[in-house]
């Protein structure tokens, strides 16, 4: 047999092989670049809902009075407002919100379930409610402006 003869039918099968090796590491790169393009939009989609539902809570807390006068120089946390326009908000994406945010409103739950058990909210407990929604509110505006201050300019 000739060196020749084989070569010349070796040789369409080796540019076989290369071009198909070519092929594939080519479109393995391009799927691996839309992958990350396509998890980068579904991050932005989610990031987009969070601060959707932080504008509806500040909006919200532009509409209702959350604390009252009780008397006596006693402030109440309004936990009807609470309960049927705020809560309904953080919980329809609660697994998009901030840790420190989902945090401090399960913490709200917890104190307004036990006022529940004992059917009266303390002192303790309705001064707690309204330290802790404040604080979610200025958590809330301090991702907001850090996100304008990385995002607008």
């Amino acid at each position: 047999m000739n060196w020749y003869q084989i070569f010349v039918g070796v040789l369409p099968l080796l540019g076989v092989i290369v071009g198909g090796g070519i092929t594939f590491l080519t479109q393995n790169n391009t799927l691996n670049k839309q992958m990350r393009r396509d998890s980068e939009k579904e991050k932005e989609s989610q990031r987009i809902e969070k601060f959707l539902i932080y504008n509806d809570i500040l909006k919200l807390d532009g509409e209702f009075q959350m604390q009252f006068y009780a008397g006596g120089g006693f402030t109440e946390f309004n936990i009807k407002n609470y309960r049927e326009n705020f809560r309904p908000i953080f919980f329809s994406k609660y697994h998009l919100l901030d840790q420190e945010i989902a945090y401090n409103v399960r913490e709200m739950d917890r104190i307004i379930m036990a006022a529940d058990f004992f059917e009266e909210i303390e002192r303790e407990q309705n001064d707690q409610l309204l330290l802790i929604f404040d604080k979610i509110l200025t958590e809330i505006e301090n991702i907001l402006k850090e996100y304008r201050l990385n995002n607008m300019n």
